[in-house]
């Protein structure tokens, strides 16, 4: 396989390092003997810290791991999605796999990951969630990876087009993507129009490109790291705008009750400036098993 891995980074000089080492573990583990050629795209944000200078030191020394290293970044910070685009025009794989400077691969290969693509179009794992600051008991990060095999075992009994439009989508960081939907005309415009939510807005509009299938494999692939920095932990008036957008257009588009009712339950919490507690009303429809 052919594959290139985009790391997306802004201010994470405390983690860069450890999400490069979790891809050279990848290949000195599963490529060791060069089978499959990986390309590594790092597209920075215009970060105010020493990330940069942190890739560059590492690549020092571990650069000749990888066929191909790029770094690309902006003199001005545009947001996750503009910085998203960025790197995707450096990447030639046949596969791209996207994740956050400050997250981590785990212990499952990715190459077994992207062998189920020639059969699936999207393949999901679980993530461990690790919150920085926060809760990281053994019974939090069970109720976690509980609530994800819930939403693939249960959830996607639907078609993938009800489900994503019930706001069950899968966590970013543990899931890969066929290259088709990720580059398709539609999902590029998309992403024009946003600039911090990159994810939810590609996953509705993969279910307008296509009937999606999906392979679901119950073991933990990626280590997500929730920190003070994350996307969707920023609470201000652009985030919540933009939130609201993405929410009315799966709302509009929503071909089920239920459907429509959590996206409704969603845009309410944003605009009456609630904490968000949008996944209440589905985590009771969830209880009630109303599919």
């Amino acid at each position: 396989m052919n594959i290139s891995i985009l790391v997306l980074t802004y201010n994470h000089e405390k983690y860069i390092q450890e999400c490069l080492e979790s891809i050279r573990y990848q290949l000195e583990h599963y490529n060791c003997s060069g089978a499959h050629k990986v390309q590594v795209v790092v597209t920075d944000d215009c970060s105010k810290d020493t990330t940069k200078q942190k890739v560059m030191e590492w690549i020092q020394k571990r650069g000749e791991l990888f066929d191909d290293f790029v770094f690309t970044g902006s003199e001005i910070n545009q947001g996750t999605c503009r910085n998203y685009l960025r790197g995707l025009e450096k990447v030639t794989g046949d596969y791209v796999k996207v994740i956050g400077g400050d997250d981590m691969f785990g212990m499952k290969s990715i190459f077994e990951m992207f062998a189920y693509l020639a059969e699936y179009d999207i393949v999901m794992g679980l993530p461990f969630i690790y919150f920085e600051g926060g809760e990281n008991k053994a019974e939090c990060i069970n109720k976690e990876a509980r609530k994800t095999h819930f939403i693939y075992t249960e959830e996607s009994k639907l078609p993938y087009y009800d489900w994503i439009h019930r706001y069950c989508f899968p966590n970013a960081p543990s899931n890969f993507f066929r290259k088709e939907l990720q580059f398709h005309q539609e999902t590029l415009s998309a992403l024009y129009g946003h600039k911090y939510i990159d994810d939810y807005i590609q996953w509705i509009k993969f279910s307008e490109i296509k009937n999606i299938s999906c392979k679901y494999i119950p073991e933990f692939v990626t280590v997500y790291r929730r920190t003070e920095g994350s996307a969707y932990l920023i609470v201000n008036k652009e985030v919540r705008e933009e939130l609201v957008k993405t929410f009315q257009y799966a709302r509009e588009r929503a071909r089920e009750k239920t459907g429509k009712a959590v996206q409704t339950s969603a845009i309410y919490m944003q605009k009456s400036n609630h904490p968000i507690k949008y996944f209440d009303l589905l985590s009771y429809i969830h209880k009630l098993y109303l599919f």
